[in-house]
């Protein structure tokens, strides 16, 4: 293989092939002719023609459907003797700028001689401008305490509070009047909208003895859920996946349940028990923070999040809520993740699983999970953990559903079928042989 040839020498081949047949080509033509005449590589020739067509060294013709190239000696000598003109042009005039722009140099200067007097009054003037700078430097720094700008900035203050205060009210006014609405077509009247409870001094025992929420015991209610979610937290945020598989019993009843709730742009929660109790209380949450964020005019915190899930479902305590939740997000103290479970329970870590496949889950992630995972070694273990959970738990399946939630905000990530993960992670599960087992069964 001979040396390789600049794109100058290309162009100057290219040119001896146009000249030499004086005949017109198409590009496939020209793609066969340039490696075998000129030792131009055939990928190559394209980008040389181009070059050469835009400017103006080759001509190029669509004729009917195909498009020719050629170029006479003639016409390029042409050409050239024209830019070569151009460019004497160019550099006359040139020269002509240069020389009045040296005579008006020439002229400013008059009357500006170096002298004593001159140097030592541009040497004050240069003291007055630092002290001048100087001083304004010192006022910028103490404008911040300037009275007038205090004063002016207190009004603004409560200017701005008012009004935040005159829409929290109207927003809370508008949905308090959609409930009376709603209850006075529900034939209440003017009662506000309320969860009926069982009658009798305790209605959460009432309601216990006769409701089974953690497959515990015999009772006429008996709540089915099986799930499996995860969430972590990493050295670049907090990575969340889920299962979308939802039964009723042995029943599977849907394969495509959203079970992460995006509760505001830097805030999720996930879904694991009863899908209705979750769904709702999550979205409560999400009307609570949205409300916490125009009184407060700052984003709540991760902490405050799940705090404010616990206290609204704790009153419900041991009257048939079923809910395992985790709240995960950023806020000004970097990641957080917290548990919410209905028994009142919270608590934080840096790895939770819930669900019946949480089991399987923790196995791949107590065996892999490291604090300095790369974004993409954590989307990795996240997605193994769901699929190895939904490969043995019969409650768990669909697809793996994935969020990563950084400083920025969470991002979504496409969603990912178990069935095709199946196939991806095949080779790491070893099947046992009945025949080469020690056991002797038949015996």
């Amino acid at each position: 293989m001979g040396p390789r040839l600049t794109i100058d020498e290309k162009r100057k081949r290219m040119m001896e092939i146009f000249h030499d047949t004086m005949e017109p080509y198409l590009l496939k033509e020209l793609e066969k002719i340039g490696p075998k005449q000129k030792g131009i590589v055939s990928q190559t020739v394209k980008d040389v023609v181009q070059s050469l067509v835009d400017d103006n060294m080759v001509r190029c013709e669509k004729i009917g459907t195909s498009n020719y190239f050629w170029s006479f000696p003639s016409e390029s000598a042409l050409k050239r003797k024209t830019r070569l003109q151009d460019l004497q042009k160019e550099v006359l005039a040139l020269e002509t700028k240069q020389t009045e722009l040296e005579q008006n140099i020439e002229q400013a200067m008059l009357g500006r001689e170096q002298t004593e007097e001159r140097k030592s009054l541009v040497e004050e003037l240069t003291e007055v401008e630092q002290l001048w700078n100087g001083q304004q430097e010192e006022l910028r720094q103490f404008r911040e305490c300037d009275p007038e700008l205090m004063a002016q900035r207190k009004k603004q203050a409560v200017v701005a509070k008012d009004a935040a205060n005159r829409f929290v009210e109207q927003l809370v006014g508008d949905s308090q009047a959609t409930l009376d609405g709603m209850a006075e077509e529900a034939g209440q009247g003017s009662q506000r909208l309320q969860f009926e409870l069982a009658s009798g001094d305790n209605p959460g025992g009432f309601t216990e003895q006769f409701t089974d929420v953690k497959s515990e015991k015999e009772a006429r209610i008996k709540i089915a859920h099986g799930t499996t979610t995860l969430a972590f937290k990493f050295k670049d945020g907090v990575m969340v996946a889920t299962d979308s598989r939802a039964t009723m019993g042995t029943v599977i009843s849907s394969q495509s349940v959203k079970k992460v709730i995006e509760i505001n742009p830097y805030l999720l929660g996930t879904m694991a028990g009863g899908a209705a109790d979750c769904s709702f209380w999550e979205r409560v949450l999400g009307m609570e923070c949205r409300l916490y964020e125009l009184r407060n005019k700052k984003r709540i915190s991760v902490a405050a999040a799940s705090k404010l899930l616990n206290n609204l479902v704790y009153r419900y305590k041991g009257m048939g809520l079923s809910m395992g939740t985790m709240v995960a997000g950023w806020d000004d103290k970097g990641p957080g993740l917290y548990y919410v479970d209905s028994d009142g329970e919270r608590l934080t870590n840096d790895l939770f699983s819930v669900g019946s496949g949480s089991t399987f889950a923790y196995g791949v992630l107590d065996a892999n999970y490291r604090y300095d995972m790369s974004v993409d070694e954590a989307r990795d273990l996240a997605r193994r953990a769901i699929y190895h959970a939904t490969h043995r738990d019969a409650f768990s399946g669909g697809v793996v559903r994935m969020y990563w939630v950084n400083q920025d905000g969470w991002v979504a990530y496409p969603l990912e079928d178990v069935g095709q993960l199946y196939y991806e992670y095949h080779p790491e599960i070893q099947l046992t042989n009945a025949a080469d087992s020690p056991l002797n069964i038949g015996a």
